[in-house]
């Protein structure tokens, strides 16, 4: 009498697959170096699988083979980095964010299966000022289907890495010209006052501008430069955010100019002299 050889004895093994979103079949391996092992002395059970998990594989005995022996097969989790999504504008004094997400598209066993999608997620970010900050998801949940139609969520088949977007606030642009000055020769000074005019560009909505000016003339000089040497930008809560502009600025000019005086002499001729000019009668 031969007696069937047990199947406890022979090697198994299946490969470790990658979810896919679809039902797999294990890839099993099986031989008996101490036997005679075909295929028809075995049946396999418990192979297939669709979610990420281990499965218990068990091949029975037949035929030249008797009794069951188990392995485990893992389809194991598929990676994918969900990336908050980025975002820039030109500073106007509200807070720049963006709640949205992009998902890795799939590539061999990476990325999110073709036909899920991002279903829910947590994102944070706010920038107002100029300069950059991180965006950031901290959580998500995948489904497959399609938001119209039917759906269930499949996340615990993904590893998921999150990674963080940008958000820039960039400068704003402006150019500032001293306001031009002038005075008619009185015999004092010509200081600059602290005026100035916005030539390009435009403030959001509740700023405002002051200025530094420096420069004075006096008698003897007809003309000089007047200089816009600081300007301050503050917003509607009166926050200096002059830092979150792109400043040009440009110089004015300062001038006297003659004073006229009508005198008559004995022979009753009214004459005109300047500032400069010596009266006499």
């Amino acid at each position: 009498t031969i007696n069937p050889r047990e199947i406890s004895n022979v090697t198994a093994s299946a490969t470790t697959v990658t979810y896919n979103g679809s039902q797999q079949t294990a890839n099993v391996s099986i031989s008996d170096a101490g036997g005679n092992l075909t295929s028809n002395d075995y049946t396999i059970s418990g192979n297939t699988g669709t979610n990420a998990k281990d499965y218990t594989i068990t091949i029975t005995g037949r035929n030249n083979y008797t009794d069951t022996k188990t392995i485990t097969w893992t389809i194991k989790k598929r990676p994918v980095t969900i990336t908050a999504d980025s975002a820039s504008k030109t500073y106007d004094g509200t807070a720049l964010t963006k709640n949205s997400v992009s998902a890795a598209a799939a590539s061999g066993d990476t990325g999110i299966v073709t036909s899920h999608h991002v279903h829910t997620w947590t994102v944070s970010g706010s920038q107002t000022t100029a300069g950059s900050t991180s965006n950031t998801v901290t959580a998500a949940t995948i489904y497959n289907g399609t938001h119209s139609g039917t759906e269930s969520e499949v996340t615990n088949n993904y590893a998921i890495t999150f990674a963080p977007g940008k958000l820039t606030v960039n400068k704003r642009a402006v150019t500032y010209k001293a306001n031009d000055e002038s005075k008619v020769y009185n015999g004092s000074k010509l200081t600059a006052s602290n005026t100035a005019k916005l030539t390009s560009g435009t403030l959001p909505s509740g700023h405002t501008a002051t200025f530094t000016c420096t420069g004075e003339i006096g008698p003897g000089v007809s003309s000089g430069t007047k200089t816009l040497s600081g300007v301050v930008i503050k917003n509607g809560n009166g926050t200096d955010v002059s830092s979150s502009f792109t400043i040009t600025k440009q110089n004015g000019s300062l001038s006297i100019t003659n004073a006229s005086i009508e005198y008559s002499t004995n022979d009753s001729v009214t004459k005109t002299c300047t500032d400069s000019a010596t009266a006499t009668t």
